[in-house]
């Protein structure tokens, strides 16, 4: 996307070289088997469209979107890479997204079962992801008693695809790390040994 504002003196110039480099370095350094690249709003100011360009050359493999409706523009420009929307979304739209092929996050077991009754014979499945808060204090679950009767509810609905679980570091780049210890260990407490693993 162009935007034409001639009277702002802020300019954003893109490197290819820079995502490329950047990507490769998260790579090494994780030992990911895929990259997210996530492009919420308007891809931190960058341009949606000019950033999954060059997120996708640089070797990303998939999207993470902050609502449903990025995601949905995403789609219209083309793009078939999976998409997950991290925030929250109505589950009155879990059609929608099933149709567009688009992977909602639910922060209850309610929700989930709400989603599950909009697909009740459509022949549609959703892929659905589970937050899990484990110090961000935004959205996710924060019991383990919660993400496992989550995780049963979604496992229990014919319609729903239990694709997998996340969290959010809250301080990952600052560097004190003692923070994303903790919330390192509480991903342990809250995920190990789980009734049943994401697909």
């Amino acid at each position: 996307m162009n935007y034409n504002a001639p009277h702002r003196h802020a300019v954003i110039e893109l490197s290819q070289s820079a995502v490329v480099h950047n990507l490769k370095v998260i790579k090494e350094n994780t030992h990911a088997k895929e990259i997210m690249a996530v492009l919420k709003a308007n891809a931190f100011s960058h341009g949606l469209p000019e950033m999954a360009s060059l997120s996708i050359t640089a070797g990303a493999n998939r999207f993470g979107m902050a609502m449903l409706d990025e995601a949905l523009i995403l789609r219209d420009l083309g793009y078939i890479q999976p998409i997950d929307v991290l925030g929250l979304t109505d589950p009155r739209y879990a059609r929608l997204a099933a149709e567009r092929n688009i992977t909602l996050a639910f922060s209850t077991k309610e929700s989930i079962k709400a989603a599950a009754e909009q697909l009740a014979g459509t022949g549609l499945t959703l892929k659905v992801s589970l937050p899990v808060d484990t110090g961000l204090n935004r959205i996710g679950f924060k019991s383990r008693e919660d993400l496992v009767a989550a995780i049963q509810e979604v496992s229990a609905q014919d319609t729903l695809i239990f694709q997998s679980m996340w969290t959010h570091f809250a301080t990952a780049d600052t560097p004190n790390v003692d923070y994303v210890d903790f919330q390192i260990s509480e991903w342990q407490r809250l995920t190990h040994d789980l009734p049943v693993e994401p697909n």
